[in-house]
C-alpha cells in the first residue's frame, strides 16, 4: 500500500519534483516563518523553460512573531463579523504592500512569467490570503462609495490567480491523483 504510505507519512517533495508537476504558467511559493526570519522558496514550472535552475531561495527579514502581527493586523478589515458598514475598519494597504515587497519581489523573476501562484505558507502567513498583497504602493482618496477606493489598488491578484495549498507535498499528492473520469459525477 505505498499511496496509503505517502498518505500517512508524506516525504516532501525535491524542488525538481514540483517544477516536474507544476503546469505551463504556474509557480509556486513555499514560505516558511522561523522565529527570526521567513524563508520564501519560488519555484517554477519546468515547462517554462529556465535556463539556471527552477529553484530559487529569499530569505525575508520577517520573523514569526512580526509575521502573526501583520497578519492580524490585515485580517482586522476582513474578519468584522456583524459590525455596520460604517465602522468598518480600512484595509491596510501599506502594510499589504510591504509584504509583498519583503516576501515576494526579490524572486519576481521566478514567477512574473506565472499565470497563476500557487502558495503553500507556514504559521501565521498560512492566514494570509496572499491576493490582497498590493503591488506597488497606493494613496487611497476618500470616496462617497464606500470601498471604491479600493478599485484602483494593485492588487495581486488582479495580475494573476492565486491558489493555497495547506503544504507542498500536499499539492504533490493533488497532482499526483488520477484524472476524473469524464461521465464521473459528484
Amino acid at each position: 500500500f505505498p499511496d496509503y504510505a505517502r498518505l500517512v507519512r508524506p516525504v516532501p517533495p525535491t524542488p525538481d519534483e514540483v517544477s516536474r508537476l507544476l503546469a505551463g504558467g504556474e509557480a509556486m511559493l513555499s514560505i516558511y516563518s522561523a522565529a527570526d526570519a521567513s524563508y520564501v522558496f519560488a519555484v517554477s514550472s519546468a515547462q517554462a523553460g529556465n535556463t539556471g535552475g527552477n529553484v530559487r531561495l529569499h530569505v525575508a527579514p520577517l520573523g514569526a512573531r512580526a509575521a502573526a502581527e501583520a497578519v492580524s493586523a490585515l485580517r482586522r478589515a476582513l474578519d468584522v463579523g456583524d459590525m455596520p458598514l460604517e465602522r468598518l475598519p480600512a484595509f491596510d494597504i501599506a502594510l499589504a504592500h510591504r509584504l509583498h515587497v519583503q516576501l515576494l519581489e526579490p524572486l519576481r523573476p521566478q514567477w512574473e512569467s506565472a499565470g497563476q501562484l500557487i502558495v503553500s505558507a507556514s504559521g501565521a502567513l498560512g492566514r494570509l490570503p496572499f491576493s490582497l498583497l498590493v503591488e506597488r504602493p497606493a494613496n487611497l482618496a476618500r470616496t462617497p462609495l464606500p470601498f471604491a477606493c479600493y478599485a484602483d489598488v494593485s492588487w495581486l491578484v488582479n495580475s494573476r490567480a492565486i491558489s493555497h495549498v495547506p503544504s507542498v507535498a500536499a499539492f504533490a499528492a493533488l497532482c499526483r491523483l488520477p484524472a476524473a473520469g469524464a461521465g464521473r459525477t459528484p
